[in-house]
């Protein structure tokens, strides 16, 4: 579950809001019309909002590793208050994703391990609360699931890094561990194996990461 929280925001956050708000009216027209609507409009419908629900996912990217960082460095792992509107505007990102992907709206991933992470994902999103501050740590997982090709994988010795891995650098905090990190863990733990990572593989991997972001 992601829980509500208002805050103040700027003109361009209020703007960005307003658009959540519009696609959460279509998200509920569509949940109430479904069983009237014949299979060629239903899936019509479904791709509209899948499309509208990514963007607004992707939307939120610099966004959300701005505040990430700074909550890390400077914050313990809060966002500023100052900052909470923009913050908000993630989080709402976020519940559309929740939404969406509730009614089937949006399609899961055709990438085993991708798909894997999306499943448990949206299983730990639905089932426990998340706020502000933990949205804008999962944000880069959740864009990378809707946005990027075969996203879950490490690279190989002699490859560039991977947008997976570049990702947990604004996963995993050095102030506290985060709800995003706390639900990695949990998700490898259980189901690494579908994923292709193991426990250890991982836990190098987010030590990388977490020397990274303390340069």
């Amino acid at each position: 579950m992601v829980a509500t929280h208002e805050t103040h925001a700027d003109p361009g956050t209020i703007a960005e809001n307003q658009k959540h708000v519009e696609i959460q009216a279509n998200i509920q027209e569509y949940r109430n019309r479904q069983a009237s609507m014949g299979a060629e409009e239903k899936e019509e419908k479904k791709a509209e909002l899948s499309a509208k629900v990514k963007a607004a996912i992707a939307r939120q990217q610099a966004v959300a590793q701005e505040l990430s960082l700074n909550a890390d460095n400077h914050r313990g792992g809060r966002v500023a208050r100052e900052k909470e509107g923009q913050a908000q505007g993630v989080q709402n990102a976020i519940s559309l994703f929740v939404n969406a992907a509730r009614e089937n709206i949006i399609n899961p991933p055709t990438h085993g391990p991708t798909r894997v992470l999306y499943e448990k994902l949206l299983q730990k999103l639905t089932n426990t609360t998340i706020d502000h501050n933990d949205a804008v740590f999962l944000q880069p997982l959740i864009n990378g699931i809707l946005n990027v090709n075969e996203y879950v994988k490490f690279s190989q010795e002699g490859e560039g890094e991977t947008q997976f891995e570049r990702d947990l650098i604004t996963v995993v905090s050095i102030a506290s561990q985060s709800k995003a990190e706390g639900y990695l863990d949990e998700v490898v733990q259980e189901v690494g194996a579908g994923m292709n990572i193991t426990l250890a593989k991982f836990q190098e991997k987010k030590a990388l990461s977490g020397e990274v972001k303390m340069g």
